[in-house]
């Protein structure tokens, strides 16, 4: 399912899906697990109320992908920035 640009999810949904991309992104240790729930984060309509709320738990995701020792790819660090630009 392809959403528009002015589509959000309802909050409490966008929050649950957040959080589990981003438990996924620090837990996983295939890098291509990694690599597209970075890829969903960056580009699905999160409501932005929720992306606020979730900034520290973003952020910290993010880290954990450029400071991780067991999954190094330059394509993740890729999506881990456009998470970062969106």
């Amino acid at each position: 399912m392809t959403l528009s640009s002015s589509f959000y999810f309802p909050e409490a949904f966008g929050a649950e899906i957040l959080s589990a991309l981003c438990s996924l992104v620090a837990k996983s240790t295939d890098k291509n697990t990694c690599t597209r729930a970075l890829w969903v984060v960056s580009k699905q309509s999160f409501p932005p109320d929720v992306v606020g709320k979730k900034v520290s738990s973003i952020l910290g995701t993010l880290e954990s992908v450029w400071s991780r020792d067991d999954v190094q790819s330059v394509v993740m660090e890729h999506e881990a920035v456009n998470v970062i630009i969106r």
